[in-house]
């Protein structure tokens, strides 16, 4: 194909294709099923955007197969899960551009990297406008609760086992309001103590779809279950244990997990992958080294890593709540500002900046 213009697009998303400042009198846009009309194109300048397909990793490998000769490759991931840094590594070339939901425990040899929170972004944007009163209202952070720690375990996995499983065995289960595995119909099966069942936990608020996993209409509008903020657990505990999505020491992936916890103004230890704590820091975010030893964040043997953290856990229940509380205002409240704040538009902006350097040296 012979054309006036001299750069092309290949992208799915409709939002890229009306950047500012990019002259579209020299860009033209391809999407699926004309993939093979654009790779034999004849054009001076092509960049081909992907978004990876998290069913079907096999699939994303086809794709970056065929378009690799691009001059840019550019790849979003909402996911920061182990199968993504297998192909971030895997496609460590220089023409490709990852703008992912994953801070890299290792540099890249030759690929970019641009770093994204989409995960924290859409939970803290549907309370950004009434967040402080929303939170001072129904939550009254700073006050004494029931119970000193609530854990959410979210789908079933070998760390949060363990961590149910060092609650009971440690005799702490009074001090931990617990929700069962998400999913999991047959929640004796597994051992551990919760107190709250899938009919108790949600909001009220909250109508969880009949036929749609993970999906609720919340407020009226229709959303992913993970957006919805627990008031009601919040309520009744002081501070967060958090067992993220993923335990990959190669690289931190930060979910609705944390978000949940910063929007509340809690406290929190994670059980994740090694230097979870450090990569938030990167981000702007602060932790609570001053009232805790953080230091199992560095640590690389997985288990020694949870157990060292859950030591803490240990510590925290022993201690007045309400010192704790008026000691993590300042920190919280910073974390709070920061997360309404983060940018959410990266691979738009890097997109960008690809046309305008190509429409520069064209004209």
């Amino acid at each position: 194909m012979i054309t006036d213009k001299s750069c092309a697009v290949y992208t799915s998303r409709s939002e890229l294709r009306s950047l500012p400042y990019v002259d579209n009198n020299i860009v033209d846009y391809y999407d699926y099923p004309d993939e093979d009309v654009f790779l034999k194109s004849q054009y001076k300048f092509k960049i081909a955007v992907f978004e990876i397909d998290y069913c079907n990793y096999k699939q994303t490998t086809i794709q970056f197969e065929k378009f690799k000769n691009c001059d840019y490759v550019l790849v979003f991931s909402m996911e920061g899960v182990s199968n993504v840094i297998n192909l971030i590594k895997k496609y460590d070339l220089p023409n490709f551009i990852f703008v992912v939901n994953c801070y890299l425990n290792f540099k890249l040899t030759h690929a970019q990297i641009k770093h994204v929170t989409p995960h924290m972004a859409t939970v803290s944007n549907d309370w950004q406008i009434e967040l402080q009163s929303v939170i001072i209202d129904k939550l009254a952070p700073y006050q004494k609760k029931s119970y000193y720690f609530e854990i959410m375990y979210g789908k079933k996995r070998d760390h949060r086992t363990y961590v149910a499983n060092w609650i009971l065995e440690n005799n702490l289960t009074p001090y931990f309001l617990q929700t069962p595995y998400f999913l999991e119909k047959k929640h004796n099966a597994f051992n551990f103590t919760y107190n709250l069942d899938d009919s108790t936990f949600w909001e009220d608020e909250m109508i969880p779809s009949a036929n749609k996993d993970y999906i609720c209409t919340y407020r009226g509008i229709e959303m992913n279950i993970s957006q919805v903020m627990p008031f009601k657990i919040y309520q009744q505990s002081a501070f967060s244990l958090i067992c993220e999505t993923t335990v990959d020491n190669r690289g931190s992936f930060f979910t609705e997990k944390i978000a949940k916890p910063i929007i509340a103004s809690r406290l929190f230890v994670v059980i994740s992958g090694q230097y979870y704590l450090k990569n938030l820091k990167k981000l702007g975010f602060k932790t609570f080294d001053n009232i805790i030893d953080e230091s199992y964040d560095s640590e690389p043997d997985p288990e020694k890593r949870w157990s060292l953290a859950l030591e803490q856990v240990k510590w925290l229940c022993t201690q007045d709540q309400h010192k704790i509380l008026k000691a993590i205002i300042p920190i919280v409240l910073h974390n709070q500002n920061l997360i309404t704040k983060l940018p959410s538009n990266i691979l738009e902006i890097t997109l960008q900046k690809l046309l305008l350097e190509h429409q520069i040296s064209y004209h």
